[in-house]
């Protein structure tokens, strides 16, 4: 069977696996980093108290996946 061209069976599953491991866990630290820059953000501006407990920080990256 003939995948793509100089690719064997192999290297396509390695590279969706890759990929959708990459992919979430990008997501999720980029979304980790925005919840972070968002409570800094309203804590400031709203001169609120924002608590970012290492709990929901794990929750929210669990779910990202």
């Amino acid at each position: 069977m003939s995948c793509a061209t100089g690719a064997r069976g192999n290297d396509i599953v390695r590279q969706f696996l890759t990929e959708s491991v990459l992919i979430p866990v990008g997501g999720g630290l980029l979304g980790i980093g925005f919840g972070f820059f968002l409570a800094w953000l309203i804590a400031r501006t709203a001169e609120w108290k924002t608590i970012v407990t290492t709990t929901s920080v794990l929750m929210a990256f669990g779910v990202s996946h």
